[in-house]
Formats: C-alpha cells, sequence, structure tokens
C-alpha cells in the first residue's frame, strides 16, 4: 500500500495531507487502521469519542496526533469533524471511521487531481461496502455510476446536479480551507443529523467536485455516513489451505464501475487478510465466538479411543478459521509428530504470516467472549490427579458410590450426535455409570441391562414405555434422561458422586447446564436452589436433566406418554403431589452441555401443569404471556379484605400521589387504606381528603407518633387493620396497573405461600426492584436495577413468577393471621432495616414461601434502607442465609445485576470428601 505520489512538490505528503480517522473506543479496529495507513506518509489525527482515552495510541504509533474528544454518545460524523477542523494545518484532508479502508494509491491520484486543477475542491473514486464474517467477507454495491464532473461555474447548477445523483462526499480528499469555510457559516445549533447530505451540499456549494473512475475505499457497512447499502455483489471466502479467498460473484453486477480488474482483486485481498487477522465487527466476532468454540472442542485431547483422529479433528478447525495462531500451532505439532514435516513447515510459514498481522493471539480474543468464559471456568473444576485419585479412593471404599443410569434418547438416530456423549462420557472423571441407548436405528450391537452401553431398539409410539422398562429393571440408584449429542462436564457427576453421598434423604437434584445457542455460542443456566414457582413458570430451564432415585421414578409410575414433550417435568409434579417439596435439591455445578430449548409455547407442559394444579385442588387456568413461559391464575373465589397500609412518609405531595394512584388505579373493591396520623402533616392529609369527598371513604387514619419507623408503624396499622390480608406500601409509591391487587393475591392465598412482592420500576419503566438477593457483605440488594422495561432478564427472571428470600416493604401482603403469628416486624432489631428481610426468613423457616410477581407494576425509587446496627444483627442472626441465598446460584456474584458469572474457582475436591465422611 505505499504510495507513489510525487508531483514535484518540495513538501512532504504529511506537509499537505492529513487523513483524520474518527474513532469511538475501538481499540483493536483503531490500531489496524493505524497499521493499514502506516506505509502511507501522511500526517494522521485521530478523533476519539469514546468517554475513555486511548493512552496507549501516542506511544505505540509515533508522529500520529491522537485527540480525545469525549462524548456521551455516538455523534454524527459531521459534528465530529466540526470539533477540529480549525486545527488541521495542512491545505488537504479527507476524513474516514476507522474501519473503513481508504485506498492509498487512489487518494494519491485525488490529491494530484486537485493540485492540478486549482478550481475543484474535492476529488474522490467509487466505494464498496463490506461485511466481516467469521470466515468470509461480504461486498455490497454502494456507489453507482452517475455524473462525474460537477463543473459548473454556477454553485446553483453543481447543487442541483448533486441533488440528483446524491454521491457521497464525505471521504473524499478535500482542500481543508473550503470545509473550514462551511463550517464558519453554519449556526452554532446546527444539528447535520436534521440535513442528510449538508456535508456534500457545503462541499459542491464551495468548490467543483471531481468523481475519478477509479476504486477509492471499501467502507464497512454500519460505519458508512451517506450512502445506502444496496445488493450483494461478491461474496468472498476465505480459503485456508490455499491462504487467500475465493470469491463468488452474484448474477447481477455493474461492470461499469471501476472494481471488476485483477490490480483491485489483490488490494481486497490485502484488506481481506487483516479484517480476518485483525476482526472487529460486532457480527464477526459474534460468529468467530461459534467457530473459535468449536475449535476448541475439536482440539481437545480425547480419552475415548473411537474417537475421530486429533490430526483430523484439528484439520477441520482449521478450516473454520486459519488466523488462530494456538490453532496453528497445535496443528503443527500433531503433524510433526506423525513425520508431515513439510505440511507442519507450510502452517507455521502461515502461522509467522498471521502473528506479523495481528495484534494479539487470535485465541485471546475466544477467551474474553462468554463461550470462552464459560470452558475456561469449567476447566478449573477439573480434579487434579492428585485430587482425582482421592477421589476415587473415597468413593471405592463407600461401595464406589452411586451409580447413574444415563437415559440417552436418540430418536433421530443420529450417530455423530452419540459419538459426541460417548466422547463427553469417557472425557469425565466419574465411573460408576451406565449408557442405556433408547434408538430408532438399526442396534450396532447385541447388548444387555449388566453392560455399560446397552442399545435398546424404540420407535415413536414406544419408546416412553420402553424407558419405563429399562428404569424398573435397572440396577441403578440415580437416572437422569438426555438426548443424544449432549455432552456430560468432565467434573459434574463426580462432584455429584460425593455430594449425594453425604445426602440420603434427597429424592431428586437439579444441577446447572450449559446451553449451545442456535449460533452454535454457549449460555449458561445457572439455576437457583430447588424453586416451585420458577419450575411451573419455566419448565423448559429447570425441569430438564435432574438426576432421580430411580426407585422413586419406579414409585410414581416412571414417565408418562401423555405429557411426551414434558416427561421430565410430569415427573417432577407427580414427585411434589407425592412428597412435597422436601428432598429436591440443587447442586451448583454444570452437568451437561446441551442445546438450549426452542423458546416456544409446549402443550405438553400446560397440560402437564394444569393436571398438577387440579391434583393440588386448583381449578386453574394457565395461560403464556411469553413463548415458552406459563402464568397460573389459580382463580380463587374468595374477595378477602384487603388492608392496605402506607408507611414511611417523607414528602406530602408524594403521599398524595400515592394515595390517588390506589384509589383511582385500583380495580379491587374490598380494600382501604390506612395512614398514620402524624401531627406533621395529619391536618393538611386530613383537608385533603375531605376535598377529594367520597373516594377518599376508603382511606381510614389512625394515632401514629410523629418520626415512627415504617417498621413500628406497620406493626401498629396491622392491629388497626380490618382486612384478612395486609399490603405494606412504601408513601413514596404509585400502582401502576389495575389489577395489581387480585395479582397480589392470586399468590398469596396459596397454603404454602407466606409473602408476595412486587417489580418496581421508574416512570420509563427501569426496574428499581425485583425481589432481594441475600449477601453477607450488604444484607440484601435486588437485581436487574437498570434493566430494560423489555428485558427477559437472566432465565426470563424478570418476566416470570418465582420464589425468591425475600421481598421489600415497598409492596409486600401477606395475611394478617400469619402476620400476627409471625409476631409481626421485629422493630427491636430492624426498626431502621431489614425488617422486610428478616420476616420473610422467618416465614421461611417456617416452610411457607415468598413469591416475587413481575405482574404487580409499582413506581417506586427501591432504594433499601442502611442501618449498620441492623446489618450487623441481620448477619448475626441469619448468618447462614446470607452466606449463600438460596435461591441464588453460588456460581454467579452476589452484587451488581446479581447474574454475572463469579470468578474461576476450583472445586474444593478435600472439602467434600470430608464432608460426604460426615
Amino acid at each position: 500500500m505505499q504510495s507513489n505520489f510525487s508531483n514535484g512538490s518540495a513538501a512532504p505528503l504529511s506537509e499537505r495531507f492529513t487523513l483524520v480517522l474518527l474513532v469511538r473506543g475501538q481499540s483493536r479496529g483503531l490500531r489496524r487502521a493505524l497499521r493499514y495507513y502506516s506505509a502511507w506518509p501522511s500526517a494522521v489525527l485521530v478523533v476519539d469519542s469514546a468517554l475513555e482515552a486511548d493512552a496507549g495510541i501516542a506511544a505505540s504509533f509515533a508522529g500520529v496526533q491522537y485527540l480525545h474528544l469525549p462524548a456521551p454518545r455516538a455523534e454524527h460524523f459531521s459534528l465530529r469533524v466540526r470539533q477540529v477542523i480549525e486545527q488541521i494545518t495542512t491545505p488537504y484532508m479527507a476524513v474516514a471511521e476507522a474501519d473503513s479502508f481508504l485506498l492509498p494509491l487512489a487518494l494519491d491520484e485525488s490529491l494530484a487531481f486537485l493540485e492540478a486543477h486549482a478550481d475543484y475542491g474535492v476529488c474522490q473514486g467509487y466505494s464498496l461496502a463490506y461485511e466481516a464474517h467469521a470466515n468470509r467477507v461480504d461486498y455490497y454495491l454502494r456507489d453507482r455510476k452517475g455524473c462525474e464532473d460537477y463543473d459548473d461555474e454556477s454553485a446553483a447548477a453543481r447543487l442541483a446536479a448533486l441533488a440528483i445523483h446524491r454521491p457521497s462526499l464525505a471521504n473524499g480528499v478535500t482542500r481543508t480551507d473550503i470545509l473550514q469555510r462551511w463550517y464558519a457559516s453554519l449556526a452554532p445549533d446546527f444539528n447535520p443529523a436534521l440535513h442528510e447530505n449538508s456535508y456534500s451540499y457545503g462541499l459542491t456549494a464551495g468548490a467543483k467536485v471531481r468523481v475519478l473512475p477509479i476504486a477509492y475505499a471499501v467502507h464497512e457497512c454500519r460505519s458508512m455516513t451517506f450512502g445506502a447499502v444496496s445488493e450483494k455483489l461478491v461474496e468472498s471466502i476465505w480459503d485456508s489451505h490455499l491462504g487467500e479467498p475465493v470469491r463468488r460473484f452474484e448474477p447481477t453486477q455493474y461492470v461499469e464501475l471501476p472494481f471488476y480488474n485483477q490490480a483491485f482483486f489483490d488490494v481486497l485481498s490485502a484488506i481481506e487478510f487483516q479484517l480476518h487477522a485483525v476482526p472487529t465487527g460486532r457480527l464477526q466476532l459474534e460468529e468467530l465466538e461459534a467457530s473459535m468454540l468449536k475449535q476448541r472442542e475439536l482440539g481437545r485431547v480425547h480419552r475415548n479411543s473411537s474417537a475421530e483422529p486429533l490430526n483430523e479433528r484439528l484439520l477441520h478447525a482449521f478450516e473454520l478459521y486459519a488466523f488462530n495462531q494456538e490453532l496453528v500451532e497445535q496443528l503443527a505439532r500433531s503433524l510433526l509428530a506423525e513425520g508431515k514435516k513439510e505440511q507442519a513447515q507450510k502452517l507455521l510459514a502461515w502461522g509467522e504470516r498471521v502473528a506479523g498481522a495481528t495484534l494479539e493471539d487470535n485465541a485471546r480474543l475466544f477467551d474474553a467472549t462468554r463461550s470462552g468464559l464459560l470452558l475456561n471456568w469449567l476447566q478449573a473444576r477439573d480434579p487434579s490427579a492428585k485430587q482425582a485419585q482421592e477421589v476415587a479412593q473415597h468413593l471405592a471404599r463407600n461401595a464406589g458410590g452411586p451409580t447413574f443410569g444415563i437415559l440417552l434418547l436418540d430418536l433421530q438416530a443420529d450417530i455423530f450426535k452419540l459419538q459426541a456423549t460417548f466422547d463427553s462420557v469417557m472425557n469425565s472423571y466419574c465411573r460408576a455409570f451406565k449408557i442405556i441407548v433408547f434408538t430408532t436405528g438399526d442396534l450396532p450391537a447385541e447388548t444387555t441391562l449388566q453392560n455399560t452401553l446397552h442399545f435398546v431398539k424404540v420407535n415413536e409410539s414406544n419408546y416412553v414405555d420402553k424407558i419405563n422398562q429399562v428404569v424398573s429393571q435397572s440396577d441403578c440408584d440415580w437416572v437422569v434422561m438426555a438426548e443424544a449429542g449432549d455432552e456430560l462436564t468432565p467434573s459434574g457427576l463426580y462432584q455429584a458422586s460425593l455430594e449425594l453421598l453425604a445426602a440420603p434423604q434427597c429424592r431428586a437434584v437439579a444441577m446447572d447446564e450449559f446451553h449451545r445457542q442456535a449460533d452454535g455460542t454457549l449460555s449458561d443456566v445457572f439455576r437457583p436452589g430447588f424453586n416451585l414457582d420458577l419450575l411451573q413458570s419455566i419448565p423448559s430451564l429447570m425441569a430438564r436433566h435432574w438426576l432421580v432415585r430411580r426407585e422413586l421414578v419406579v414409585g410414581v409410575g416412571g414417565y408418562s406418554r401423555e405429557f411426551k414433550n414434558a416427561l421430565e417435568f410430569d415427573l417432577l409434579l407427580r414427585l411434589i403431589e407425592q412428597g412435597g417439596l422436601e428432598g429436591l435439591a440443587h447442586l451448583d455445578e454444570p452437568l451437561l452441555i446441551c442445546q438450549a430449548p426452542d423458546a416456544e409455547a409446549d402443550a405438553d407442559e400446560r397440560k402437564a401443569l394444569l393436571r398438577h394444579l387440579a391434583t393440588r385442588g386448583y381449578q386453574a387456568d394457565v395461560s403464556s404471556l411469553l413463548a415458552g413461559t406459563h402464568k397460573i391464575d389459580y382463580r380463587f373465589t374468595e374477595r378477602p379484605m384487603v388492608s392496605i397500609i402506607l408507611h414511611g412518609v417523607q414528602d406530602f405531595e408524594a403521599l398524595q400521589r400515592c394515595i390517588l394512584s390506589v384509589l383511582q388505579r385500583t380495580r379491587y373493591q374490598r380494600y382501604e387504606v390506612l395512614i398514620g396520623q402524624d401531627l406533621t402533616y395529619s391536618e393538611l392529609l386530613s383537608n385533603w381528603l375531605e376535598e377529594l369527598g367520597p373516594q377518599a371513604r376508603r382511606v381510614r387514619l389512625f394515632a401514629a407518633e410523629s418520626g415512627m419507623s415504617s417498621a413500628t408503624l406497620i406493626n401498629t396499622a396491622s392491629q388497626q387493620a380490618n382486612g384478612e390480608y395486609l399490603v405494606a406500601l412504601s408513601a413514596d409509591s404509585e400502582v401502576v396497573n389495575v389489577n395489581w391487587i387480585e395479582s397480589l393475591l392470586n399468590q398469596v392465598q396459596r397454603p404454602e405461600v407466606g409473602v408476595v412482592g412486587a417489580r418496581l420500576i421508574d416512570r420509563e419503566g427501569t426496574v428499581t426492584q425485583a425481589g432481594l438477593i441475600l449477601g453477607d457483605e450488604v444484607g440484601a440488594y435486588s437485581p436487574f436495577v437498570g434493566a430494560s422495561k423489555n428485558s427477559a432478564g437472566y432465565m426470563y427472571r424478570l418476566v416470570v413468577e418465582q420464589n425468591c428470600s425475600a421481598v421489600s416493604f415497598a409492596c409486600l401482603m401477606i395475611s394478617k393471621q400469619l402476620f400476627d403469628a409471625a409476631d409481626g416486624i421485629d422493630d427491636e432489631l430492624f426498626a431502621q432495616a431489614y425488617g422486610d428481610v428478616d420476616l420473610c426468613l422467618r416465614l421461611g423457616q417456617a416452610g411457607y414461601l415468598t413469591v416475587w410477581t413481575p405482574h404487580v407494576l409499582v413506581i417506586q425509587p427501591g432504594m433499601l434502607a442502611q442501618s449498620p446496627t441492623a446489618l450487623e444483627a441481620l448477619r448475626e442472626k441469619w448468618s447462614q442465609a446470607l452466606q449463600q441465598d438460596r435461591f441464588h446460584n453460588r456460581n454467579l456474584l452476589s452484587k451488581g445485576a446479581g447474574f454475572a458469572l463469579g470468578p474461576v474457582a476450583a472445586i474444593p475436591w478435600s472439602a467434600l470428601i470430608a464432608q460426604s465422611k460426615s
């Protein structure tokens, strides 16, 4: 890309021309661009609008001027140029986004034209748009052939021609003074976003414009300032074996444009090499995550002797993305080990070429993705050789530990998926298992239940019966259902073996899992401890792959043919019907890597849930507000009296808004509103309520001491309440949906439920509180704070009903009978804070559930009261609950949004062995 320009001028190019690169925090993209332009000796000005400066640019690239002009949001192209135009001292300039590629030879020609034609102000050629993918680059039509010479002496005539042909001049070589004059003429509050082509119009008004019949630039689709992308022209697939692209042309081409020559395609090949060597685009990185995940898995050394040979797997991995240096080196070593020296040397040479173009080993890119983080996290869970030996010896001393029957469904007769599962089983540490494959394909061997691997021939109509028959005859302690293609994690069953040795009371246990998304990447499903309402709300994420005691499966009649698409969910519901919630546990460790379930309605899930609810005595209705989720209306016929206790009055106007929201937006008729008659506002309140007239009859005032804490006030009001159910509602709240009381009653009238809480939002619908998670550091905090009103949240937990450890007094419903039985709120220890948490935990200790529902919306800041004294009391009283919230997975952080992956941590194998001994 060396410049060949020289017109006899004594001044060097850096004194005549400035290239302005616009960037917003794209560190890798900027470095790639600076490397691309490094052989072209112009002045370079980087304008970075990111909030944080890129401190390493000036040190890494000598001669580059770096300006950090932070902006809170992405600004229009013209605004960013306006900020720096007066600082440019060269007579000529061009502007480009960092992910565009202006061709230096085209810049040379354009600059030469302007220096030879003093009456022209802008010169450029024709550009393409590109879209980078994991192993290919697609090119799209951007510029069309049109007027090439806007040479009329009249500015009005030039502008008229521009309006017809509409070329974008955003990236043309330009006389700097023309741009400076145009910007000087604009009003300070000029908004270029409202005037789409104002930049090009300003340049055309200032001087003549020339479009040369040359290839000028390729622009990333998303970063193009002007000009719309239309149809695709070329698909350029990188051939890993050839080390160059292979192009496929679309049927429609525009041969009048100056792109169809070998010289230009050679330039594109060099650009594509850089695009693949230093990937930066969002779409490209997303696709690379899936490709590099596959590479990592193909490069894994298998213990299974029947697995595909490593060399073959590595060659396949190399074809997916040839710019992964770590993989290239691994493949080269493997080839050398096989004596294929020539192939290995070619690979090593390729690796050197890639290393010269990359900014870092691209394998590190994968480590920063969600898939990479999860794989690295999982790898750290593996025991050392010494630990594995200790666990094996301990299990041997305990009759080998529990045995697991893996019920593997192969209803599509897919041998490749089966092999993937077999490989994962052989790579796992656990050896106390039997695999029973229920296949619609031909049986590869005659086997029996005594074999470690047993094949059972089935068809669509009888496979459930065959499963039940095998389970009843098996000698395994536990069974788990999986599908061909599901992969066991190396340590999952091994850890379960130790945990279950120490848990004879356990009937069934759920573990965590990783899901393969449709694009091939991984997502995590770190489940909470047993959560009845979340199980009912989203069984596709909560009911799969449970380890269940084999005799219990037999005892409840096995799996049901009636619910083929919800076999495990229906089985769990029958276990609950038979033995309640006792003995249903959760182990915070991934067991499987499996295909993500389809986010669609499942009729069998709904039928199984309705059957279960009917068995429990409910004439319920089950609907779905979001595909794959369930919302239960228990259809209680009673309409009990509800007392709404307003507490925490700090602002009289806020109190008025709260009262009005309750009176005007409550459809339920049997309620009263109780307000403490504090002297600081009682007279104002009484007068205002009189003005409200008849609708204020529901409001009842009771005597309350000035400055009384919310905890004490709620206790006092509960003794004055006429309602069978109490609602604690913060006085700075506003209810949103008219059925809010019905929705709370829908949960709290269930005999197993003690407390129900609501979803708190701000006026824009952003979440301010969504239930509470316990933590020793802060006592309690809310997940999802700041989440969009349209967000489904982690595992859909922002849009479905579920159990949690606590909800806050901002909006909380409880039966008066239960409140009294619990002796209300402990306002000696928790008058200032955490009274709500303590109440929920006491009820939980007594066997009642706390339910959080997203279907009750309350506008409220969601700020939790703080008190060091109360926090210390909470820690002392509930230390175990605060150390690990049973409704929150220990592998997730207990702060922030609540669902970020925690730090990589090894499994405490020695502690698990000691625990299982006790």
